[in-house]
């Protein structure tokens, strides 16, 4: 998708900056916390999610099958969301995170930027940049 507001976008609501800090809290606390089953909570059956370099995940089954996951190889997982903007019901966040990458062992740092569309209290589309690298080592980017 290309754009803030998708097909399935009902201009009718309305999310205050409030409602989304608190959206986001919840669901910083459920990852933090490990509380899956109340963060899955949050998705619509068919939510579609674009995350960073992934091929589209489509429906709430394959969702969370990702975020098991996610959670095997990203060992003490810590999120931080800061919300930067909300456009009707889509909101506009950045991430910062630490971890352990199970495989390497290495410590892990990430940060990045959401789109999430809310309608009738829950996620129907995700979108999320994801970059990372090893905590106290030099960049490694095509940047530097």
């Amino acid at each position: 998708m290309n754009a803030i507001v998708t097909p399935q976008t009902d201009a009718t609501e309305q999310m205050t900056w409030s409602q989304a800090e608190a959206l986001l809290a919840g669901y910083q606390k459920q990852w933090n916390t490990g509380d899956i089953d109340n963060y899955m909570q949050g998705f619509a059956d068919d939510i579609v999610v674009e995350f960073a370099d992934l091929p589209r995940i489509q429906g709430k089954t394959d969702l969370k099958a990702f975020i098991l996951a996610r959670l095997a190889r990203q060992k003490g997982y810590q999120l931080k969301k800061t919300l930067r903007g909300v456009v009707g019901s889509t909101i506009i966040c950045s991430w910062t995170a630490s971890w352990t990458d199970s495989k390497t062992g290495k410590s892990m740092k990430g940060r990045g930027i959401e789109f999430i569309e809310i309608q009738k209290e829950k996620c129907v589309y995700w979108e999320a940049t994801f970059n990372a690298w090893p905590e106290g080592e030099a960049p490694d980017s095509l940047f530097v």
